[in-house]
């Protein structure tokens, strides 16, 4: 997976989750890059996630490595929003995805 440091006071990965590709259908050495409309991406978090967070002090957070430096998902860019598991023990983070090239996404911090 190669080093993917966080940035000082920045994205700090806490753990990363998944990495995954799109393929066509009818021709998985085909990967797919660009997605019109966009495609809703859900990532469960964990209390263990939630917890990370509150003892740094933070909001959970949700990023991907973008080969260089880890880019967080927003609320302007990416429409991203937390949303609790009404039966408790964690949620899922929900973002729009528009394009995609096989990056990794990590919770943080």
């Amino acid at each position: 997976m190669g080093q993917m440091p966080g940035a000082p006071g920045g994205f700090q990965p806490g753990r990363v989750v998944i990495n995954f590709q799109v393929v066509d259908e009818d021709d998985p050495s085909t990967v797919i890059t660009q997605f019109d409309p966009s495609f809703e991406l859900r990532i469960r978090y964990t209390p263990a996630d939630l917890k990370r967070a509150q003892d740094a002090g933070r909001s959970l957070e949700m990023a991907f490595w973008d080969g260089a430096s880890w880019v967080m998902f927003t609320r302007e860019k990416h429409d991203f929003r937390l949303d609790p598991d009404p039966r408790g023990g964690g949620g899922f983070g929900v973002a729009l995805i528009g394009s995609w090239s096989d990056p990794n996404i990590a919770w943080g911090p």
